[in-house]
């Protein structure tokens, strides 16, 4: 299995809201990415970091 990892610094979004939720850390963003766009991602709390989060993509080596 190969991955690719990032993680990108999503502070600029601290104290936003679309009207429904506000995002006030980084497990707020992750949240939000989930239950909007169905995208899975890890808080940066997780890894030491709140101001980002981590962003993976994982595929079998026999999808190359």
């Amino acid at each position: 299995m190969e991955a690719f990892y990032i993680f990108p610094i999503i502070k600029s979004f601290f104290g936003k809201s679309d009207g429904e939720t506000s995002i006030q850390n980084s497990s707020d963003v992750s949240m939000y990415l989930l239950n909007k766009a169905h995208v899975s991602t890890v808080a940066g709390n997780a890894f030491g970091d709140n101001d980002c989060i981590r962003i993976s993509f994982a595929n079998s080596m026999q999808e190359y």
